[in-house]
């Protein structure tokens, strides 16, 4: 299964030195390069702005938050939904991804 973001590694037999840390699979770290730390910035700043949009269109209208009670069952929904996905990626972690959780 490929990542979603691939990070450029270095060759195996690049030596590490001194100041090198290695991760987990013995090979040296890379940092991400400026392309990949470009389109996070305009993903995640897209979401910014367009939630301050939402937030000034609505004051701008005069809509206010609703001070009526809501019904818990869509978070409690939303919780057990999470814990079945958990268990589900615990339970079958090795075979999806190779690795023993």
């Amino acid at each position: 299964m490929a990542p979603i973001f691939p990070v450029p590694r270095r060759a195996a037999d690049d030596p590490l030195t001194p100041n090198d840390k290695p991760d987990l699979d013995g090979r040296k770290r890379v940092k991400p390069q400026a392309p990949l730390l470009i389109v996070l910035g305009l993903l995640f700043g897209g979401f910014g702005l367009y939630a301050l949009y939402a937030m000034w269109s609505r004051n701008r209208r005069g809509v206010r938050p609703g001070q009526a009670r809501r019904a818990i069952a869509g978070d409690i929904g939303a919780v057990v939904a999470g814990l079945i996905a958990y268990a589900f990626l615990l339970r079958f972690h090795a075979s999806l991804f190779g690795v023993a959780a």
